[in-house]
């Protein structure tokens, strides 16, 4: 079939994050699955022009004249160039849409024409939904001024659409609140390229801790795109409480975003010298880091999330200590595999912790617990396969 991909999210297809792992590798087992798909989005224009931006000085008179203007005028302006921005892509792609047999959109901020027109064309139109754009656990990235009037209008999207994917139950189950119709949902999880976390050498994990200064510990990681979601201060003041009661520890951060922010906790609590932060890192080397960690974490995350480092985690065979909500218990049964934590106490979180600090024999058994879960059922093969089965049933 010809799938029409669109991307309206500012979201790099060749980035580290877990949103840019389920683009390109959705749109890679597609085509392998002999399908023709056509990336619409406007991503790559996107970045061109704010790196631009960053290269060039900003008149005195220019910054003076944007801080006397009213933030909510200010957001009103960003989200009419992003809705605008979304009609032009729209009005690009005609063409390719109309050959289309199916519509596929990532969920997006203020692109709401794309249904419109699916309807009026008779295009099937299958929504994939990440997140939400309203309220207090909406994008980081976007704020409407009036949004009471946005989530009704982004609801009503989804009223149109033919069928809506959903990434966890808790998801699911919000979207079913909201009015839509729980036969039009289908739960498909993030998942994981599996074979890039096999055939890791014992003399290469050995050769990386050496390098960063991690051997004789126990290394307790974090992987990802860092937000304030992911709790890394309660992961910081669990490694300084771990140390001061002289237990063997060391951290391991990999990932972008908000990472200089945290190093600084380190550094203001003490324990610079017990954590290591990567920044951002290519794809191709988070197998290898996350294979050197002993104990991999997830302190935070929205409670509907799909965490895409959940599944890197049971990849490598590592035991896990995640957050209790119910979307993370979808995949971690507690003490079957990972060990779930009371949501903010850092007490529970250390005390978890410390059970697999303490035996070598139950990260193990964790571990494999965890990678046949992810062996099993949440490859990225798969989740196109359930994805693809999504879009033959709508189209018939």
């Amino acid at each position: 079939m010809k799938i029409a991909y669109i991307l309206a999210e500012q979201i790099d297809i060749n980035g580290t994050s877990g949103a840019s792992a389920h683009i390109r590798e959705n749109i890679k087992h597609f085509r392998k699955a002999g399908h023709e798909v056509f990336l619409i989005t406007n991503s790559q224009n996107h970045l061109k022009k704010r790196e631009s931006k960053e290269n060039k000085l900003v008149p005195n008179k220019s910054i003076l004249l944007y801080s006397i203007i009213p933030n909510v005028l200010k957001i009103f302006v960003k989200n009419w160039r992003i809705r605008r921005s979304n009609q032009n892509l729209l009005l690009q792609n005609k063409q390719i849409l109309d050959k289309c047999d199916i519509v596929y959109e990532r969920d997006a901020f203020c692109n709401f024409e794309i249904s419109n027109y699916c309807n009026k064309h008779q295009i099937p139109h299958v929504i994939e939904c990440n997140g939400f754009f309203w309220g207090e656990t909406g994008s980081p990235f976007h704020k409407s001024p009036v949004p009471t009037l946005y989530k009704k209008k982004h609801i009503s999207k989804w009223l149109q659409a033919d069928h809506l994917i959903a990434v966890s139950e808790n998801f699911k189950n919000k979207m079913i609140a909201e009015g839509v119709e729980p036969s039009k949902i289908t739960v498909i999880h993030n998942g994981v390229d599996l074979e890039a976390h096999l055939g890791i050498s014992e003399s290469e994990i050995k050769g990386l801790r050496q390098k960063m200064g991690l051997e004789n510990h126990i290394v307790i990681g974090f992987l990802g795109h860092i937000l304030e979601k992911h709790r890394i201060d309660m992961l910081l003041e669990s490694i300084k409480s771990l140390n001061d009661a002289n237990y063997p520890v060391k951290g391991l951060i990999v990932g972008g975003g908000i990472w200089n922010k945290y190093q600084q906790q380190a550094v203001e609590i003490g324990i610079a010298d017990k954590v290591v932060f990567t920044g951002p890192v290519e794809y191709a080397q988070v197998p290898l880091l996350v294979a050197i960690m002993d104990i991999c974490t997830l302190p935070g995350c929205h409670d509907y999330d799909s965490p895409v480092k959940l599944f890197d985690y049971g990849a490598a065979k590592r035991p896990v200590v995640a957050v209790d909500f119910s979307n993370v218990q979808e995949i971690i049964l507690d003490a079957k595999k990972g060990f779930l934590f009371k949501q903010g106490s850092t007490s529970n979180f250390v005390e978890k912790l410390k059970i697999l600090i303490n035996s070598q024999s139950t990260r193990n058994e964790l571990g494999n617990n965890l990678f046949q879960t992810v062996e099993s059922n949440h490859t990225w093969q798969k989740v196109a396969e359930r994805t693809l089965g999504i879009f033959e049933q709508v189209i018939k």
